[in-house]
C-alpha cells in the first residue's frame, strides 16, 4: 500500500485516536491499564508491521494510552 505523507499522517492519528478511545472505555469498564497496555502494545505491533515500520517506531513524543 503507497500513502502520501498527509495521508500516512492522517491514517496514524486516526487509529491513534480510536486506540485512546478504546483505552478510556476499557478502563472506564474496569478492565486494570496493564492488560489494557498490553492490548495497545500489540495492536501497535500489528499496525507497525502492517506499515512496514521497525517495531520501536512509536509515534514521535507519545507512549500507548498516553494524553496530549
Amino acid at each position: 500500500m503507497s500513502l502520501s505523507p498527509e495521508q500516512r499522517d492522517d491514517l496514524r492519528q486516526l487509529l491513534e485516536d480510536e486506540l485512546r478511545a478504546a483505552w478510556r472505555a476499557a478502563v472506564e469498564r474496569g478492565v486494570p491499564p496493564e492488560e489494557v497496555a498490553e492490548l495497545v502494545a500489540d495492536r501497535r505491533r500489528a499496525v507497525a508491521a502492517a506499515f512496514g515500520v521497525a517495531d520501536d517506531d512509536p509515534v514521535p513524543g507519545r507512549a500507548a494510552g498516553e494524553q496530549r
